[in-house]
């Protein structure tokens, strides 16, 4: 689909009204300048498009936010299993940590930030609660300020 931006006018009895309006179409085809179509009044108006230009959009609409947070979600776990080695038959809180410690020292960011990450994209749990995690843990030191 491709974005049109469309000048209209308005004809009754074959004369031009003082009127126009540019409207945006999404149509897979340029609509037809010349084509037309009448509107219900006595007499009778003709609405007719007059001009036609596509519509160059710089950012790719089709990819929502949503989609572009899963492949960077995605894209640092693998990066994560290329660069620490994880033993699959062991799932609990130390390969949470070794997640926490590679994703901290790997990315450059203030910790608020890092840890915001990690609670709500990566580890599903309140920030609270990783912070706790943390400081058990004693992985850094700044967690303190948080």
């Amino acid at each position: 689909m491709r974005l049109f931006k469309v000048k209209l006018e308005r004809y009754q009895c074959g004369r031009k009204l003082p009127w126009e309006k540019q409207d945006v179409v999404e149509a897979i085809e340029a609509p037809a300048i010349g084509k037309s179509k009448i509107l219900m009044a006595v007499p009778p108006i003709e609405e007719r498009i007059v001009g036609v230009e596509e519509i160059k959009l710089s950012v790719d609409y089709t990819n929502s936010l949503h989609s572009i947070v899963l492949e960077i979600i995605e894209r640092n776990r693998k990066l994560f299993r290329k660069q620490v080695e994880v033993q699959d038959n062991e799932k609990n809180v130390s390969e949470r940590m070794k997640f926490i410690k590679w994703y901290i020292e790997t990315h450059d960011a203030p910790i608020e930030e890092l840890l915001q990450d990690l609670s709500e994209f990566y580890l599903h749990i309140t920030q609270d609660r990783l912070i706790r995690i943390l400081k058990e843990e004693k992985v850094i030191k700044d967690v303190d300020k948080c």
